[in-house]
């Protein structure tokens, strides 16, 4: 497997990782810094210019080729709109268009500007589905292809903050039993979120 990229993009700044897998399966952290974006970073207007440019200089200053390489990016959460829903105890493609009928009405703007998704979390004592669902609007996912875009990047995959924070923490604290709660807090938006088990809740 090829090195990819992992960037945070936060409000306040970028916290960028390259990873360097290995032939026997270990993940190797080849490089992290936090890449500060200032004031500037808190206003939309300039975002993606902004968010290139500190890449740039990144990248540069540490002499890292990026052309053809992944990148797997997480969206602040000011920028997601995350609910949970529970849905009848079905299979297969009728959960998509259970949850496809909930986002039209729970989704604060039109599907046709959005992308959206959702992830069955897990399942309650009668057999209903715990979904959680996430939307981001085009305008992001653009602003965000446009960057990799433009340096050469091939934009993998993109996440919500909130998600991505509970997929760490299930991947490296699987073995923790009981309710923990993560705390989250940034320069826009602070999130609070509780496991337990397969059961996930967040606000922000």
């Amino acid at each position: 497997m090829k090195p990819f990229l992992t960037i945070d993009a936060g409000a306040a700044n970028l916290k960028v990782a390259l990873f360097e897998p290995r032939d026997n399966g270990i993940l190797v952290l080849g490089r992290y810094e936090v890449l500060s974006l200032g004031q500037r970073g808190l206003e939309e207007t300039d975002r993606t210019d902004l968010i290139r440019e500190t890449l740039k200089d990144f990248f540069d200053r540490n002499e890292i080729r990026v052309k053809g390489m992944d990148a797997h990016i997480c969206a602040p959460s000011y920028q997601c709109f995350t609910k949970f829903l529970r849905t009848p105890a079905v299979e297969g493609s009728k959960v998509g268009q259970i949850v496809q009928y909930e986002a039209a009405s729970q989704v604060p703007f039109p599907l046709d500007e959005v992308e959206w998704g959702f992830e069955v979390m897990g399942a309650s004592d009668n057999g209903e589905l715990d979904v959680m669902l996430m939307a981001l609007k085009d305008e992001v996912i653009e602003s965000l292809s446009t960057v990799c875009s433009d340096m050469g990047l091939r934009l993998s995959l993109v996440d919500g903050s909130p998600a991505a924070l509970r997929n760490a923490f299930m991947h490296n604290y699987a073995e923790v039993e009981g309710c923990s709660m993560l705390l989250d807090i940034g320069s826009k938006t602070t999130n609070v979120i509780f496991i337990e088990g397969d059961q996930f809740f967040v606000r922000s």
